[in-house]
């Protein structure tokens, strides 16, 4: 089979199978170039780890905290909601106005059931960004972390395009 590639110069290119595959994997290569120096998150913190050792960070790292900032951030962990150390993290500092929480108030299931549901939604809100961020990353080869309110557009514009795209659709 002939394929045909047009150049920069508008010129016509003609090639077998064998020579798109050498010039694929050129481009290939030319585009991994530099990849090396890219940004890159700490692993220790955002890698998934097994829920036993999320237990042994929270027992450990967050002896601080009362009770049932323990008890909620253990659900959180035994439920799957937090995968990460950084997660954990994340989920401690949607709960710390619990630590404030007084000794003699009550704290019902419909208590329990909206601060799992913020953390929930803080911890996905979280990994959304993350994800961005690392498609940022991606995409423009950073070498340093991209701006928080760069991040926050890109999302922001990934947004209005799949809610035109679904609106195009119906």
């Amino acid at each position: 089979m002939l394929w045909r590639a047009t150049t920069s110069r508008k010129v016509n290119v003609y090639a077998t199978s064998s020579t798109v595959d050498a010039i694929t994997s050129h481009v290939i290569l030319n585009y991994n170039k530099g990849v090396e120096n890219m940004y890159k998150r700490d692993k220790h913190y955002n890698e998934k780890i097994s829920k036993a050792d999320l237990e042994k960070e929270l027992s450990t790292h967050y002896t601080g905290e009362t009770g049932l900032v323990i008890n909620l951030m253990s659900y959180a962990i035994q439920d799957g909601i937090v995968e990460t150390r950084h997660e954990l993290g994340v989920a401690n500092e949607e709960l710390w106005s619990l630590n404030d929480w007084p000794e003699g108030e009550g704290f019902g299931s419909s208590d329990r059931f909206e601060y799992v549901r913020r953390m929930t939604e803080t911890v996905a809100s979280e990994r959304k960004f993350l994800q961005v961020e690392d498609e940022l990353v991606q995409i423009n080869k950073l070498d340093e972390c991209p701006k928080n309110d760069t991040v926050r557009k890109y999302m922001i514009m990934n947004e209005e395009l799949r809610q035109g795209l679904t609106k195009g659709g119906q």
